[in-house]
Formats: structure tokens, sequence, C-alpha cells
């Protein structure tokens, strides 16, 4: 595959990783992060991200670490009650606690997570590490349920409450999305999402696990969002946990598959969080070049 010589090689900065855990008094719950910093930049765009169902903030490591050696600042959240600790058991007590986590509740403690993420960074401008977040230019990434959630931060009408509104997110990526739920009201949930938005899947993106999700649907969300910044990358051959960034993972994704995500998704950060309009030239004209046979690529 020819490569870019810039968005799928390495970055340029050492990258610092540090971990916390942080406290939100009002919910009385504990959100572990994981920092990835650039060394030597004094204010650099955020990405926050969001694992999937029986994640943690190890997830994303290969796109944090990416992203924050080409000058932006990563962190990974880690969301308590769909987070590793339902991977407890045998197969059958993992099946059933991973389709119990998935719920409203669920997906408005993540939000909830992400806005108390983005409140404390606002809180911690003056501590070493995180004083060089640019809170002007901050996104959010994804992967599965970490997808669901990065839709709904972006605009999604849920199937309960009103869309969230969060206007300190300047773009979304989502890895493996998903749209559950009949095609004929998708139109009016992905209505609100006029934002920069970017979902990668693969050919073989199906479920895991609960087996209600199959590799067409991960189109949906693109399919239903109104034009204006809109990307969808289906990579030939990538399954669900591929998209995971998480080296540690038994099913990692092969070297060609893990290149163009980077390279794909540092291009769109370059223009949507820092406005080089050169990154949407190369993605829109150059990027096609770099996929085989059977990848497809789309944007409106």
């Amino acid at each position: 595959m020819a490569a870019s010589p810039h968005y799928a090689a390495a970055g340029p900065y050492r990258v610092q990783v540090a971990l916390e855990v942080w406290h939100d008094a009002v919910r009385q719950r504990d959100i572990p992060v994981k920092r990835y910093g650039p060394e030597g930049l004094a204010r650099v765009p955020v990405i926050l991200f969001s694992h999937g169902l029986g994640g943690s903030r190890e997830a994303g490591e290969a796109w944090l670490r990416h992203w924050a050696a080409h000058g932006y600042l990563g962190i990974a959240l880690q969301h308590t009650g769909s987070d590793g600790a339902l991977l407890q058991g045998g197969p059958m007590a993992i099946r059933r606690a991973l389709k119990a986590a998935m719920t409203p509740e669920q997906s408005r403690a993540r939000i909830a997570d992400v806005q108390f993420v983005l409140d404390e960074l606002a809180r911690r401008q003056g501590e070493p590490g995180w004083n060089q977040a640019d809170l002007a230019h901050i996104g959010l990434a994804g992967h599965s349920f970490g997808a669901v959630t990065t839709q709904a931060m972006a605009g999604e009408q849920l199937s309960v409450g009103a869309p969230v509104e969060e206007p300190r997110l300047a773009a979304f990526l989502a890895l493996s999305p998903s749209a559950r739920g009949g095609e004929n009201l998708l139109n009016a949930r992905f209505s609100r999402l006029q934002r920069p938005f970017f979902s990668i899947t693969g050919s073989r993106d199906d479920g895991i696990g609960l087996q209600d999700i199959d590799a067409a649907n991960r189109t949906l969300p693109y399919r239903h969002m109104p034009p204006g910044d809109k990307y969808l990358l289906v990579l030939e051959g990538g399954a669900h946990m591929h998209f995971a960034g998480q080296h540690t993972l038994r099913q990692q994704a092969p070297p060609r598959l893990e290149q163009a995500v980077q390279a794909a998704s540092l291009a769109f950060w370059e223009v949507t969080l820092k406005g080089r309009i050169e990154a949407r030239t190369w993605l829109r004209q150059s990027f096609p070049a770099t996929l085989i046979p059977g990848d497809r690529w789309e944007f409106k």
C-alpha cells in the first residue's frame, strides 16, 4: 500500500503517558483517565477517547499515541459500569453482563463522564501536563459502545431524553459506529449532526458477543447524516476488535489497516481541529490512492 509521507508516519514529538483517577463528587463516581501528551508543546488540541463495552482506558492506544506524536493531547476515559469489570465469569455470564450494560442508563452515564472530563480540563488548566490543553479545539473519538457515545455527543436523537447539546466538541470520529432500530426514523435521529464526523469500520465489523449488529449496519449513521464534512471509510477485512486500537488484545489490527486508520484520522483532526486545509485536500484527493481493492471511501 502506498502511504502518505506525513499522516501515516510516526510523529515528531515524544509522547508522555500518565494515569490518573478523577472523581466526580456530584455523581460519586470515579473516572480513570490515561493521558498522552506531546513533549515540548505549550498549547495543543485535545482528543478524548471513549472505549467499547468491556473496555478500559487502555483502549485506543494505537490511535492516541499516533495523534499525540503529531501534536495532540489524547485522553482515554474509562466508564464504570460498562468497562472491563463486566468480563468476569464464564462465557454465558459475560454475555449476560454485556447485554445488561447496553442500557439507556449506561449511555447517559457515559455522556456525563465526557461532560465531567470537559469540565475538569478547564479546572486543571494550571496543572502541569493539563495546562497544554487548548480547550477551544476539542474532538471526541470512540470505539463500538464508545462510538455510540460519540454519536450521542454529536447530537444523535436517542430513544429517551433530548439530544445532547455540547458546543465544546468541534469534531467526532466513530470507530465501529452503529444504529440500532428501524431505518425509517434514522434521518430524524441523525439530522442534528451538523459538525464534522468521520465513521470508520470494516467489511468484517460484525457485533461481538451480542450478535445484534452486522457490518452493513456500521455504515448507517453516515448514510443518514446531513452532508458537510462527513466521511466514511470501510476497510476490507477489518474486524470489530481491529478498531479498538489496543495492542494487548488477542485480535490486533493488521499493519495495513492500522496505518490506514492512523493516516486518515490524523488528516481529519488536522483539518477540523487545526484548520489545515491541505489536510482536507489530501484526505479527499490523495488518500484514496493508498487504499486497496475492496476498501470503500466516501465523503459528502
